[in-house]
């Protein structure tokens, strides 16, 4: 699925023309503690010091090497295409994400506002991030296998050779985090529980859903924090009046739209229903052997299912991730991932039917399917001798 995110524009945010779900939430935003880390630019609310404002690019260049953005007061101002504590407020067309929307709510004043994907946030508490190192300075985190580009870095003549640079997401008691290197910017990079940042010290941010404000009359949404900092409007000097074109915008297409789909995600690579339609596979019997979805199930197979465990849960599939990482690469592994995609695909497909309290036919196959390649997988990585040495 692939995500079209943009920026607002200086009409959607002018006294004039700004979007109705402005006018209640004004056209400041609040800087996430990950931005802060990353070097933006962030200045204490004075009635409300947990609340950190930033300056954030909006779509429209402004004269020679500039392009404009709004202020933490909440007015607009031109800045160098090549500031980099300047901040992205993502927006992007509902109706292209409505299915995936979720925690939907409605405040006194009748805005719309909903969580869809996640991305480092939150930075944890000073005696937590300490706990968090130490596991992770003995290799004790478990990686999701996610990775978040978060800039580009230029190196050679010119800058003309450019690399991502990344970041690893870990999971820890159920919960994800990335480990971020501070950069502070001045004396203004200060958290949201009060620390100011300091340069070159670890620090560690939780991985939280992104919520979103809706504008109901133009369909688009926009983030309700500033999500990541340190990316350029574009090169200085570059001969570019295309935003399309320009290296923000370029960015938010190669890296940030993928970066916000979960690492367990139900709605990238979602199949279309069209894909389904030659399966038969909700329309047999359990008695019937099942066709070959991916290797899975050539023969007649009755499985005792455990009572209370029909119902599949997205925590299963999500650790079932973490166990296919334990099988060492070769043959076996890529089909432990093909059949694992299917599940993803499939689950991705019928959540809506698969959510539904009734144990029905189609979660009881789905659950058989499930089970039998967590018990496979436990099996394998298990076995002493030959898949052991492999990993030697």
């Amino acid at each position: 699925m692939n995500i079209d995110l943009t920026l607002l524009t200086r009409k959607q945010v002018s006294d004039e023309n700004v979007l109705t779900a402005l006018r209640t939430y004004g056209t400041r935003t609040i800087v996430t503690d990950f931005c802060t880390l990353l070097g933006a630019y962030s200045a204490k609310d004075i009635f409300d010091e947990s609340k950190k404002y930033c300056h954030y690019w909006l779509k429209d260049f402004g004269s020679k090497n500039s392009a404009w953005a709004i202020k933490d007061n909440g007015f607009e101002e031109e800045y160098y295409v090549d500031t980099d504590s300047n901040v992205i407020r993502p927006a992007l067309q509902y109706s292209a994400i409505e299915p995936f929307a979720s925690n939907e709510t409605v405040d006194e004043s009748g805005v719309v506002t909903f969580e869809y994907g996640e991305y480092p946030q939150t930075a944890v508490s000073k005696k937590y991030s300490n706990k968090l190192n130490r596991l992770y300075n003995r290799g004790k985190l478990k990686p999701t296998g996610k990775i978040y580009t978060i800039g580009i870095e230029y190196e050679g003549k010119r800058n003309k050779i450019s690399r991502p640079k990344t970041i690893e997401e870990f999971e820890y008691e159920g919960k994800k985090y990335v480990r971020v290197i501070g950069k502070a910017f001045c004396d203004y990079g200060f958290l949201s529980d009060g620390r100011q940042v300091e340069s070159g010290k670890e620090y560690w941010v939780a991985v939280e859903p992104i919520k979103w404000i809706l504008d109901e009359e133009t369909d688009l949404a926009v983030s309700e924090k500033a999500i990541l900092s340190g990316i350029p409007f574009q090169k200085w000097n570059k001969s570019n009046n295309d935003f399309n074109k320009t290296d923000i915008k370029v960015f938010m297409d190669t890296y940030l739209s993928k970066d916000i789909i979960p690492s367990l995600s139900l709605y990238s690579n979602a199949p279309a229903e069209s894909e389904y339609t030659d399966n038969n596979f909700l329309e047999e019997s359990v008695e019937k052997p099942r066709k070959n979805f991916f290797g899975l199930f050539t023969r007649k197979k009755k499985r005792k299912i455990i009572p209370g465990l029909v119902r599949v849960q997205l925590s299963e599939i999500d650790k079932l991730s973490y166990e296919l990482l334990k099988v060492p690469e070769g043959k076996k592994k890529e089909e432990f991932k093909e059949r694992y995609q299917w599940i993803i695909d499939y689950y991705n497909n019928n959540y809506n039917i698969i959510a539904d309290d009734k144990a029905d036919l189609e979660d009881l196959q789905f659950r058989e399917i499930l089970d039998e390649l967590t018990l496979e997988i436990d099996s394998y990585t298990k076995k002493p001798n030959e898949n052991t040495q492999k990993r030697i």
